[in-house]
């Protein structure tokens, strides 16, 4: 299979609602972009999960 031509960056703001993420994640998975993202992002994300008490800071 060729690989999407688009490279997508999904930054904290798209990831953390689960309605976006959910989209955004299955239209990469259905080839339609590569998805990328930075552990800074990931950083962000995790930040914004616990200080609005949907995950714990122990994970």
């Amino acid at each position: 299979m060729i690989p999407a031509p688009f490279r997508v960056v999904l930054d904290a703001n798209v990831l953390y609602p689960f309605t976006l993420r959910d989209t955004l994640l299955r239209a990469a998975a259905n080839d339609f972009f590569q998805v990328h993202w930075s552990e800074a992002i990931l950083d962000e994300t995790t930040g914004n999960l616990v200080a609005n008490g949907i995950m714990s800071s122990r994970f």
